[in-house]
């Protein structure tokens, strides 16, 4: 763990030089009585790092509120950033001013130069969709790029970015999260000029942060650290930590200090693996000189570093449950390190409580030490500290001797409800696995009996006898769900009572019951029955018709409705999906929920209309008429040149008039759409032919320009189209008159003569 201490110097050019000295200390020592010495090692480093102009150039944002994106930096950098084709380039060091804002909202690659880096006193958003890569442009370069530092009141959120061959990032006091990320081969070098930022992880923090979802891997130094002097309340889950500390030395792969007396540290749900580097431990805690932190390491896996999780130092509070921590032995040194968990506080006044619940400790060295003074439950009947202990030992010991448990110090430590690494676990095997005061007199009792009490045990099983997996137990009074394992078991550490509790799965009837916890391992039988109950489906149309016929997966199954438009099945209660269809109607999706009873389900296909084509030929006496009017299905049609009207029908039988307005004709008919388009012919007589002779002839007919007359004078003349509406009047027209303008089309026109009208139709062409 680090501890920081503070000195400034100033040079002859009047710039000020601060120096910190770190000291890494490991807390897994175990007070051996023949080799006490060995049992206390710490080791220190220092290291310097300066304050002052840096030998390359940098670039420092306005400082006037600007929030800018890295094109923006493109163009106003100087070639500090630049844009190269494919990947943008950071050439030297980039300062975020305390009111500027920087944002990186895409997936991008940066490239950065040696030596060159990012330092933010600002705002930094960095939210990538996917993933963006911040990596050296010569990874193997020996001043590779120095990585981010955060200065003080810094904001900054990082999500999806790796960050590989570089100086890691260094956090200080500030707003800091960062989600999704991953850390490579991220390396350490001294130096205030040109060494790497963080120094004592890949991830160096202070104050407050959030790391979750992250993966650390094959780091030169840990994966992630605090100092243990500075307060730095983390929030360290679902990470994946493997191989770091490459370099070999002390150094956990989590090495955090104290949260501070009124924040928690949680470090849950990682994997923390070793990968060969034997002086490097699984997850430490710490506080060296007496500032207070609070801490929960929860539900981790811990597997192959030189130790598993480590507290040291007062005051502390820690709640080390559930967590999974297996062959901690690769230095296979006893004297140095292998502890599955291991407590040292050094002075009688030091306050380090612990609660320790629910872990499975296995192939350690040790299962458990306690050095010093540390105030450890294990597990204890007493009401005011109970815990229901619940621990699981398995093979740890060295030397060909099994050691569970090591009490290396003079406090009486509790240990109840455990489940030690012997086949009986009665009082005399379990003393082989323990060591304390019988053993040595100077030491502390471990009072370990009863043994592998309030362990309770599920077993869920189906009428059959074969058991379930996935089966949700919930115990009333207790916040978290029990699911069964594929063996149909799960069990939970429960202080003594009576309680009621409810299992439930899919297809089978929920159960309720009732247990009693005692001293012991209680185990609660449960049979699920598969109750089905009957799924029915009515199937109509959109005028309440019941569809026969009609398709319906369900449940893998596909059914057919009959001529009432049903359909049933025989489920077990739960949600299903289903998919009705039918040829000619739309789906329908949808899910039905049984629930412990019969259960129907509505559901309405509606039709699918298809459209066909109707097309009117309206023919005459006088050829194809253009103009006509065909009143059909609420509208009104035009018949164009060749006499043709189109409308788009589904099936059915339309009654339609055909109308010639102007001479007063109009015909009747049904035309009936049954799955093809349709062609009607309508004839129409004009019977204007057939008037008696005028004495007046025209031509040409049809016209495409002027139309002379011939036969009586002509005193006017008026054109209508077939719908009655005049196109043209014509006084005194001689015998012609110009019809260039008309469009092409079948018109009437009434000619006057001697106090007599004529009417005659002409063919516009």
């Amino acid at each position: 763990m680090i501890i920081y201490s503070l000195a400034t110097d100033r040079s002859k050019q009047g710039r000020y030089f601060v120096f910190w000295k770190v000291q890494i200390i490991t807390s897994d020592t175990h007070f051996i009585n023949s080799i006490p010495s060995t049992m206390k090692k710490i080791f220190t480093l220092l290291f310097v790092s300066i304050l002052s102009f840096y030998a390359q150039a940098q670039y420092s944002t306005p400082g006037t509120g600007v929030n800018w994106n890295l094109n923006d930096l493109v163009q106003n950098s100087a070639g500090a950033v630049i844009w190269n084709g494919d990947e943008y380039e950071i050439t030297t060091t980039i300062i975020i001013a305390p009111a500027d804002a920087i944002n990186i909202l895409s997936d991008v690659t940066i490239l950065f130069h040696d030596l060159a880096g990012i330092e933010s006193s600002g705002t930094l958003n960095i939210n990538s969709p996917l993933q963006s890569v911040f990596t050296a442009i010569d990874s193997t370069s020996a001043n590779k790029w120095r990585g981010l530092k955060l200065v003080t009141d810094h904001v900054t959120q990082i999500r999806n970015v790796t960050f590989a061959f570089g100086g890691g990032v260094r956090v200080q006091t500030g707003t800091f999260s960062i989600h999704g990320s991953t850390f490579y081969k991220n390396y350490y070098k001294a130096g205030s000029s040109d060494g790497s930022y963080a120094s004592s992880a890949a991830l160096d923090l202070s104050g407050n942060t959030d790391v979750t979802n992250c993966t650390f891997l094959f780091n030169q130094r840990g994966a992630i650290a605090s100092g243990s002097n500075i307060p730095c309340r983390a929030n360290i889950r679902n990470n994946y930590i493997f191989g770091n500390t490459v370099e070999n030395s002390n150094r956990p792969q989590i090495n955090m200090g104290p949260s501070g007396a009124s924040d928690t540290t949680f470090i849950v749900g990682n994997t923390v693996i070793g990968n060969g580097s034997t002086q490097a431990g699984g997850i430490a805690y710490s506080s060296l000189v007496g500032v207070a932190g609070n801490v929960v390491i929860d539900s981790n896996f811990i597997d192959q570093n030189r130790y598993g999780i480590t507290l040291t130092g007062s005051p502390i509070n820690g709640a080390i449950r559930y967590n999974t921590i297996t062959d901690n032995n690769i230095q296979n040194e006893p004297n140095l390190g292998g502890s599955g968990i291991n407590f040292t506080a050094s002075s009688a006044s030091s306050i380090q409580n612990a609660v320790v619940t629910g872990n499975v400790i296995s192939g350690n060295l040790w299962g458990i030490t306690i050095i010093g003074y540390p105030n450890v439950n294990m597990g204890d009947a007493s009401a005011f500290n109970f815990n229901p202990g619940g621990n699981q030992f398995y093979n740890n010991g060295n030397g060909g001797i099994l050691y569970d448990l090591y009490n290396n110090g003079p406090v009486t430590q509790q240990a109840m409800y455990n489940c030690w690494g012997v086949p009986a676990q009665d009082s005399a095997s379990i003393e082989t696995v323990v060591f304390h005061v019988v053993d040595n007199p100077a030491l502390g009792r471990v009072n370990f009996m009863p043994s592998c009490a309030y362990q309770t045990f599920f077993a869920v099983q189906d009428a059959s006898g074969n058991p379930l997996a996935g089966v949700e137990i919930n115990i009333a009074g207790f916040d978290n769900t029990l699911y069964t394992n594929a063996n149909g078991s799960v069990w939970e550490m429960i202080p003594p009572g009576n309680y009621t509790f409810t299992a439930s799965l899919a297809g089978y009837d929920i159960y309720n019951g009732s247990f009693t916890v005692e001293p012991g391992t209680n185990l609660v039988n449960v049979t699920l029955s598969s109750g089905n109950y009957e799924l029915t489906f009515y199937v109509h149309d959109e005028n309440m018709i019941p569809l026969e016929s009609a398709e319906i997966s369900v449940d893998s199954q596909l059914l057919y409705t009959g001529a009432n438009g049903t359909a049933s099945i025989m489920l077990g209660n739960g949600t299903y999906s289903y998919l009705v269809s039918k040829e000619g109607y739309e789906s329908v999706e949808g899910n039905a929920v049984i629930d412990g009873a019969n259960t129907s389900v509505d559901v309405q296909l509606n039709s699918i209309i298809t459209l066909y084509t109707v097309t009117f030929i309206v023919n005459s006496d006088i050829g194809f008429l253009e103009g006509v009017e065909i009143l059909i299905n609420g509208e009104l049609l035009y018949t164009n040149q060749e006499g043709t009207a189109v409308i788009q029908l589904e099936n059915g039988s339309y009654p339609y008039t055909a109308t010639i307005a102007v001479l007063g004709i109009a015909l009747d008919g049904t035309v009936v759409v049954d799955g093809a388009d349709v062609q009607e012919v309508i004839f129409l007589d004009t019977e204007i032919e057939k008037l008696p002779d005028s004495g007046i002839a025209l031509y040409p007919n049809p016209v495409a320009n002027l139309l002379y007359f011939k036969g009586n004078r002509i005193n006017s003349a008026e054109i209508y189209s077939l719908s009655g509406n005049l196109v043209h009047r014509y006084v005194t027209p001689g015998n012609s008159i110009d019809v260039s303008r008309l469009e092409p089309g079948t018109y009437l026109i009434h000619l006057y003569s001697g106090g007599k009208k004529v009417v005659k139709l002409v063919v516009k062409k």
